[in-house]
């Protein structure tokens, strides 16, 4: 049985109860574990294992490991996003010098 250990920050909670498992900090997140694999919480770290050795077995143990691991730092440095914009603005609305001012950003 292959496993993957990953450790997790003082104030996040987590939890495993059966198939589940449960990520407190900022937020809360729970997942529930595919068969064949398994998650087990020993002190600041989660233990992620997998039963068999075959391809699928690997796919669902590598998934739940990232998973699990996301949902720890997810809940514990939440979500953020930098982007940089490139590119020349002409014509653009009032702003300081050649510094446009930009109102309404959409991604897509």
């Amino acid at each position: 049985m292959e496993s993957s250990r990953f450790s997790f920050l003082i104030k996040v909670k987590v939890d495993v109860k059966g198939q589940k498992v449960f990520v407190e900090a900022q937020g809360e997140l729970d997942f529930g574990i595919p068969r064949r694999t398994a998650a087990k919480v020993d002190g600041k770290s989660i233990l992620v294992s997998r039963n068999g050795e075959d391809s699928e077995a690997k796919a669902l143990h590598g998934l739940s490991r990232s998973i699990v691991n996301n949902m720890v730092k997810g809940v514990s440095e939440g979500f953020m996003k930098k982007l940089e914009i490139q590119g020349s603005v002409s014509g653009c609305g009032p702003g300081q010098g050649d510094q446009p001012e930009v109102s309404d950003i959409r991604i897509r």
